[in-house]
């Protein structure tokens, strides 16, 4: 039971893992998905430029002065086909 419901059955994710590779596969042939190749630094950066950026949008300030773009960040942005 979860919050007061009882659900018919429990399934996980791993249940389908084949399938579900199966149709990333297909979206990334289509053009309409990717792999992204960053590295755990360049992630933490992104999320940490993020939150400043929301931070500034919340508080009133210019996200673009508070948090401005750093194109070396935004370079590492590929598609893989």
């Amino acid at each position: 039971e979860w919050l007061g419901w009882t659900p018919e059955c429990t399934t996980h994710s791993s249940d389908n893992f084949q399938a579900l590779y199966d149709l990333a596969v297909q979206l990334i042939k289509k053009g309409l998905a990717y792999v992204c190749d960053m590295t755990k630094d360049d992630m933490v950066a992104q999320r940490n430029l993020a939150k400043r950026r929301s931070n500034a949008r919340h508080m009133g300030k210019d996200p673009d002065v508070e948090a401005p773009l750093d194109p070396a960040l935004l370079s590492g942005r590929k598609c893989h086909v």
